[in-house]
């Protein structure tokens, strides 16, 4: 066997070599092995590696509005005294809904559209503080198990979302959004939790993504204005592209934040350019969602409206010597001269190029594309 360094052979053991000593010759770079246990070679073999770390089982995991984290199935389930039990549904692909038409001169039917629906995703949860592995203490006192159900429930919120994910070898991480659902079944004994010191109870839950699609990390990334480095064109705008691929397997729109004081255009296909409102240092930032069903302009600083902004924008006369301060009152997206919609998007496992342009030098112009999934981990 020889090593990386030079040609001479070396023992099938310890063969991670190294120049060193007084003649500059070899030496090993680990001190030899202790028979009774391996050191780093046990370390680095996968078959020699403990099941904790080796594990290949689907983790799940709820995070709660409060920010708690539950790992309640996989190799650290039950780590915080619940795991998932029973069958978990909902996981599939995004639920839909085909809009038929049918009639007396029509043989069969028409598909009209499909409608994607919320998704409701079931399973049963035991609440136990012995299902922690990982302490091999034994609790029998119900105090443990009184607060292990206090912090359990308040994971969840009737108003605030929290995020179920699952994690597998193949796919990694992928999260929803869900809201706990008036169908899950909080309070149902048969018998007393910690009747003959059980401290124990078992759940079911139902939780609602009103969006039904799987998320992994955005990708993103930054285009500069640099006046040294990028020519400005006869309009005093300079022009860039940014590039980002969508490897999710759902159709996703990109945004975009845009950097203020000045104006900025964006590109929507080959030949067709938004021009956005013109901004000033105030404005801060704002972002740019190209999503159909959402709202195209959210400044960072938009007023919230109120009696005040609005006499001053009815009165023709305050108006007239008021104007900057009618114009306070007003969000970005209503100080948008010409407003248009995006068309473009990106399609799954697909990759798409965003021409952007700016007028003020140093501005900066972020695009980032959602990673959409239609279930857990297929």
């Amino acid at each position: 066997m020889t090593d990386l360094i030079s040609d001479d052979y070396v023992p099938p053991r310890d063969d991670w070599m190294k120049r060193g000593g007084e003649d500059n010759g070899l030496i090993p770079i680990y001190q030899p092995q202790n028979p009774r246990w391996p050191g780093w070679q046990k370390n680095t073999s996968w078959e020699w590696a403990s099941r904790m770390l080796t594990a290949e089982a689907t983790k799940i995991v709820w995070v709660g509005p409060n920010g708690k984290w539950w790992d309640l199935a996989g190799n650290l389930r039950g780590r915080q005294g619940v795991v998932a039990v029973n069958e978990i549904t909902g996981l599939g692909l995004a639920p839909w809904e085909h809009k038929f038409s049918e009639g007396p001169y029509i043989a069969g039917a028409t598909l009209e559209r499909t409608d994607i629906k919320k998704r409701v995703i079931t399973f049963g949860v035991v609440l136990n503080p012995n299902t922690n592995r990982m302490d091999k203490r034994q609790y029998t006192s119900s105090f443990k198990y009184r607060a292990l159900e206090a912090q359990w429930w308040a994971s969840f919120s009737r108003t605030q979302f929290g995020f179920l994910g699952f994690f597998s070898r193949y796919t990694g991480w992928r999260w929803i959004k869900c809201i706990l659902s008036s169908d899950s079944l909080t309070g149902t004994h048969s018998l007393d939790p910690v009747a003959f010191k059980n401290n124990s109870a078992q759940y079911d839950i139902s939780l609602t993504a009103v969006d039904p699609y799987f998320y992994k990390p955005p990708f993103h990334r930054t285009w500069k204005f640099d006046p040294e480095t990028i020519e400005i064109g006869k309009d005093g705008f300079a022009e860039g592209k940014i590039t980002l691929a969508n490897r999710g397997e759902v159709t996703s729109s990109p945004l975009y934040i845009v950097s203020c004081p000045g104006q900025a255009k964006i590109s929507d296909g080959p030949d067709r350019w938004i021009e956005l409102p013109e901004t000033s240092t105030a404005d801060k930032f704002y972002m740019v969602d190209t999503n159909e069903n959402m709202k195209t302009l959210n400044g960072a600083v938009d007023p919230v409206d109120n009696p005040f902004y609005r006499f001053i924008r009815q009165s023709g006369l305050a108006d007239f010597f008021l104007h900057d301060l009618a114009q306070k009152g007003l969000p970005l997206w209503r100080r948008w001269d010409d407003p248009q919609e995006f068309e473009y998007a990106a399609g799954p496992k697909m990759a798409v190029t965003a021409k952007v342009r700016h007028d003020y030098p140093g501005a900066e112009i972020t695009m980032i594309l959602p990673q959409r999934y239609e279930s857990a981990w297929g």
